[in-house]
């Protein structure tokens, strides 16, 4: 697996075909706002670990040369992990305790649209700092 640091700009890419003694091939890239995506959707630390993994596991070389794709999963698990009820997992507590004391909680998808209008200005906002040195964007 090869990683490259984030770009600004999402693409994707499947290449398939055949090859001699009948062997097959497949291979494909897919780049985005996926980390954010998932950790709004899943719990953001599980989601922080999948893409730790698939960026190559190794610590020394994702703090080293490929620092900005380790910031780029971290922003993206940690600031849309808020995205939903079930992202982080205090949301979830927070509304229980908030409905057990009687008060009016949104529901899961009048969350995310409250979420989402808070949180998505202030990820992209983020994004498009120019902090490029310390998160090494090309």
């Amino acid at each position: 697996m090869f990683t490259r640091n984030p770009s600004r700009t999402s693409s994707a890419d499947v290449n398939v075909g055949y090859g001699n003694f009948d062997t097959t091939y497949a291979n494909g890239y897919l780049t985005g706002p996926l980390t954010g995506t998932l950790s709004g959707f899943l719990d953001n630390a599980p989601t922080y670990l999948v893409f730790f993994e698939l960026a190559g596991g190794d610590a020394k070389e994702l703090m080293g040369p490929l620092s900005g794709t380790l910031a780029a999963i971290s922003m993206g698990a940690v600031y849309m992990g808020a995205l939903s009820y079930i992202g982080n997992a205090p949301n979830l507590m927070v509304r229980a305790i908030a409905e057990e004391r009687g008060v009016r909680m949104p529901s899961f998808f009048g969350y995310v649209l409250w979420a989402a209008c808070v949180l998505l200005p202030l990820f992209l906002t983020l994004t498009l700092l120019p902090i490029s040195p310390i998160l090494k964007l090309s």
